[in-house]
Parts: C-alpha cells; sequence; structure tokens
C-alpha cells in the first residue's frame, strides 16, 4: 500500500521524467512579463520549500499543526481536498519563507560575501599547493 507515496517509487520517477519532457522545450522569453515572472518567482523558491518541509527540525512541527488544522475524514472527496489544501499551504508558507531569505540575502549581498571568499579560499589553496 505503500508503494504509491515512497520517494522512489515508480510514480514518483514517471512523473518526475514527464513534467521534465513537457517543459524541456518551452521557452520564457516572451513579452508577456506577468506571466513569466508568475512562473519564476515560485520557481525560485521551490528548493528553499523542498528544504524547509522536509528539515526534520521542522517536519514535525508542520505535520502536526497541520493535523490539528485540517482532521481526517471518512469521506475520500474531503481527504483528497485536504490533501490538497495541506500542498498548498505548505507551498505558500515555504514560498513566503524563500522570498524573505532572498530578500534578506540581496540586502546583506550574500553574493559578493561568497565571491571574495571564494577568492581568498583560492588564493590561500594555491599558495598551500605552490
Amino acid at each position: 500500500d505503500k508503494l504509491f507515496y515512497y520517494n522512489n517509487s515508480i510514480f514518483y520517477f514517471v512523473g518526475a521524467v514527464g513534467l521534465f519532457l513537457l517543459f524541456r522545450n518551452v521557452s520564457v522569453n516572451g513579452s508577456n512579463k506577468i506571466l513569466v515572472q508568475a512562473v519564476l518567482v515560485p520557481a525560485s523558491t521551490t528548493f528553499g520549500i523542498y528544504l524547509l518541509h522536509d528539515n526534520p527540525l521542522l517536519r514535525d512541527l508542520f505535520w502536526t499543526n497541520l493535523n490539528l488544522v485540517l482532521p481526517h475524514s471518512q469521506s475520500i472527496v474531503v481527504n483528497m481536498a485536504e490533501c490538497l489544501l495541506t500542498i498548498i499551504i505548505i507551498f505558500v508558507v515555504g514560498m513566503v519563507v524563500d522570498l524573505v531569505r532572498q530578500y534578506l540575502f540581496r540586502i546583506i549581498r550574500v553574493d559578493t560575501i561568497s565571491t571574495t571568499a571564494e577568492k581568498l579560499l583560492n588564493k590561500i589553496s594555491n599558495n598551500i599547493l605552490r
């Protein structure tokens, strides 16, 4: 019965390959900037959402609170609606958290700090290897 929702299930693999094939030739260089941003902004947060909701410290907190808010029902339709609502809640909360993270990283210029640190470490490693 757990065949459908294991992370290494054949259904996950087929779904991932199918999505990749579906979108591999899509060009986002269109004139509709709003549509492009509507895709790119959530896309830029998806890895952060994954890391956030799968973090062992936060996983139990998410699921415990969501199970209190969305109790299970005997109706499969209600359970499917709750499942969809759970996915949407996790995605939206995670997206907001990651957008705040992106904003803070821009303010403190993490890209400049990491580039400077990389140059310094390269200098050090080049001096050591000489």
